[in-house]
């Protein structure tokens, strides 16, 4: 997930026209990359993540959706529950 002091160090540095403190790697060296590319780069980023989580959780809702529990019954299946953890933190993120 993408810090929220990350996105506002770029969204500062797109606003005052600087370059952004993200870097990019080409090569053998780090290079300091536009802004506004650097905030694009950040919000699609983000997008990926959260589509990628959803998927997984309507993956695991259809066919994992509960795990057997030792003493009888079942409870929703752990990994569903830590899917919709990311999926909540990355939808409280750049959006």
């Amino acid at each position: 997930m993408i810090e929220p002091e990350e996105v506002l160090a770029v969204i500062d540095a797109a606003i005052d026209g600087m370059e952004s403190p993200v870097r990019e790697r080409r090569g053998h060296r780090d290079h300091l990359i536009d802004a506004r590319a650097a905030a694009a780069e950040l919000i699609e980023r983000e997008k990926a993540q959260r589509e990628a989580l959803e998927t997984c959780e309507r993956w695991f809702a259809k066919h994992s959706a509960v795990a057997p529990l030792i003493n009888g019954g079942v409870a929703e299946h752990p990994m569903l529950t830590m899917i919709r953890a990311a999926l909540g933190r990355v939808q409280g993120g750049v959006q």
